[in-house]
């Protein structure tokens, strides 16, 4: 048996090898991709969904007009970059929605709110003369822990109760040990909006970013070996930012498409790590075009 399965074995691999190559030969050997472009934002309108939350006196009102002579220039900056389609952090069940405010808008008979997705998105959009933008938000797969007949509305199932208040405990707590130490750091108050975005995109702090979620809740567990933490994270976030690129990847029709991506800060270790990888993408940084 064991002299018939491994030539066998060798075969098949060697039918798919001269497959893919056959494949890669129609296609002429191109190697070109999509572009992708991930701009970081911090949330404009401070819904305070994430971990870290914003008192107050160190939001920015983005609707000051010095602010919006700054967002101006960040949108001629990425007007440079010419995309073909723009992203933004909206649930993909609202698309409708987000294209009757984009049409209203183009008409003049919608002012738009502070949210960077407004702000920057739709302003960019109708300045290129866009149809619309692309709505690719959506949560993970969560059926491990919670229920959901929709996919959009959520329950906690029995099963998971305490695993859950145990780790919405936790997770209160580290809130505040978070908060406490981002009051020690320098309010971006201060700084321009191309400044700030100018931080966030660079590499070396939306990785350091990233390296929360393996300080804290990657480590959450009630009994050691349950792997709570690692499950949680697994389906809350990285989940959820597959199948956020998987949505991009829909929306791409050839490898002449540059789609820009407006989606907060904290997605773009693993967004811009999926676009690396991916053999139909790939990333241009945005710091090719912001500019203080």
């Amino acid at each position: 048996m064991r002299r018939f399965i491994t030539p066998f074995l060798v075969s098949i691999i060697l039918i798919f090898s001269q497959s893919f190559a056959q494949t890669d030969n129609k296609s002429g050997g191109s190697d070109k991709k999509a572009r992708v472009m991930i701009l970081g934002t911090f949330h404009f309108a401070y819904p305070n969904l994430d971990m870290v939350k914003t008192e107050d006196k160190d939001k920015i009102d983005v609707l000051a007009e010095e602010r919006q002579i700054e967002i101006e220039s960040i949108i001629n900056q990425l007007k440079e970059f010419q995309p073909t389609k723009i992203v933004i952090e909206v649930k993909t069940w609202n698309q409708n929605k987000t294209d009757s405010l984009y049409t209203e808008y183009q008409n003049g008979n919608f002012v738009l709110p502070k949210g960077e997705d407004y702000q920057i998105g739709f302003r960019l959009a109708k300045l290129l003369e866009h149809k619309k933008l692309y709505c690719v938000d959506t949560w993970g797969n969560l059926s491990t822990f919670l229920n959901s007949a929709d996919g959009k509305n959520f329950s906690v199932r029995d099963d998971k109760a305490k695993f859950m208040n145990d780790l919405e405990t936790y997770m209160d707590s580290v809130k505040k040990l978070s908060n406490a130490s981002d009051k020690k750091e320098k309010s971006i108050k201060e700084l321009s909006i191309n400044k700030i975005l100018i931080e966030m995109n660079q590499p070396e702090n939306y990785k350091k970013q990233h390296e929360f979620y393996f300080k804290e809740i990657f480590k959450f567990e009630k009994e050691a070996f349950d792997y709570g933490g690692a499950d949680w994270v697994t389906a809350s976030w990285y989940n959820r930012n597959l199948r956020i690129f998987r949505n991009i990847m829909r929306i791409t029709e050839n490898s002449d498409d540059r789609i820009l991506v407006i989606y907060g800060g904290g997605h773009l270790a693993l967004l811009s790590q999926f676009v690396n990888d991916s053999p139909s993408h790939t990333l241009v940084p945005a710091l090719d075009y912001l500019k203080e």
